[in-house]
């Protein structure tokens, strides 16, 4: 195999180690390696993406009513520490949307596009950010009564996101949550253009030359892009309106990332649009309800039925992220002993595996 040297930053490096002594990659190569595949996925087969700085809009969206007063709940006045008050309350007004509204009749909901080929990416491990952009695009559609250009959105989104993943890393630290406790992962912060970028082009699109690639929202059949405009289909509308734990309510206090009934929906109308991520939930949940509960099962059992062409990093980036999903969507929990952990199927996972014969019959073939 070809070997590349490459100079990295000292504060670069001493974050890669970091990650591989929490048993997160194997080694700094594993991990240089499997950022290099998804740069290279990234850019795909259709040229570079535009310049970042090329998408933004020249004005920010419309706010909402006035009548709303959107509140970023707290119990400690440092939770927005490092983010600007305006900047904050003006982000939290573009995610406000009463729990009984419905779109206007300017604004068009198409049902979900056929099933999604091929599998959702490893990074996507959390679904707070995913949700956020879900709400944002509602309240802009139902704002302005129309549904704006990806171009016209991809700016303006990624700064209010931005400003909401720098105050929920505030909350986060003050509430001193464990690693996979934390609301902030998968949102950009402020002051970092890569990880607004990152955030865009893994939730929302990626624009290159001669094509629009969508996001996670896209791949669960959440939105769609028409005619060059991002419109929220039902599924995704609906998704959008339900109340969460953190945007609606107090993040200090929040447990968990989406609420119950948010949760039940993903399951529900989300997830089956992937049959990918349905076969591969139900095999995580078989193996975990076999006893075979740990990291290291997981990814033995779980690499001899992924694409045999795949790196060891790729299998690892896909299985962490599939289990990062269902912790999130309440379908398991992790149990720590020191750095030791082992999942536990929920009643929740029970009841998905009970009511769907055609996963428990994938799961155990």
């Amino acid at each position: 195999m070809p070997v590349v040297l490459a100079n990295l930053k000292p504060a670069t490096l001493e974050e890669i180690q970091r990650l591989v002594d929490a048993g997160h990659y194997a080694s700094p190569a594993e991990f240089l390696e499997l950022a290099a595949a998804n740069q290279l996925q990234l850019e795909g087969e259709s040229g570079r993406p535009k310049d970042p700085a090329s998408l933004r809009p020249k004005a920010p969206p419309r706010a909402i009513p006035a009548r709303a007063k959107p509140e970023f709940r707290r119990s400690d006045s440092r939770a927005n520490r490092g983010v600007l008050e305006d900047d904050l309350r003006a982000a939290m007004e573009r995610l406000l949307l009463a729990a009984d509204v419905a779109p206007p009749a300017e604004l068009p909901l198409k049902p979900p596009d056929t099933a999604t080929e091929g599998r959702i990416w490893g990074q996507i491990n959390r679904l707070l950010p995913l949700k956020v952009a879900l709400r944002w695009l509602a309240v802009r559609g139902v704002s302005e009564r129309r549904w704006s250009t990806v171009d016209e959105i991809l700016g303006s989104m990624g700064a209010d996101a931005a400003v909401l993943g720098s105050a929920l890393e505030q909350v986060d630290s003050d509430a001193d949550r464990r690693r996979d406790e934390l609301l902030a992962t998968g949102l950009p912060r402020v002051g970092s253009n890569a990880s607004i970028d990152r955030f865009l082009s893994q939730y929302i699109a990626r624009v290159t030359r001669t094509a629009i690639h969508g996001g996670a929202l896209m791949q669960y059949g959440l939105a769609s892009v028409d005619d060059g405009r991002l419109s929220l289909t039902t599924t995704g509308f609906q998704l959008a309106v339900l109340r969460n734990p953190v945007i609606d309510g107090d993040p200090a206090r929040a447990r968990r990332a989406l609420s119950e009934g948010e949760s039940e929906f993903f399951v529900d109308h989300a997830v089956p649009h992937v049959p990918s991520e349905l076969h591969d939930f139900s095999l995580i949940l078989s193996f975990v309800d076999a006893g075979q509960n740990t990291p290291s099962e997981q990814l033995e059992l779980m690499g001899a039925r992924l694409p045999e062409d795949w790196t060891d990093a790729q299998v690892r980036t896909h299985v962490t992220g599939a289990v990062a999903r269902m912790v999130d969507l309440g379908l398991l929990t992790r149990n720590w002993e020191g750095r030791r952990v082992q999942y536990e199927m929920t009643a929740f996972a029970s009841d998905f595996l009970n009511t769907r014969p055609d996963l428990k019959e994938t799961s155990h073939a």
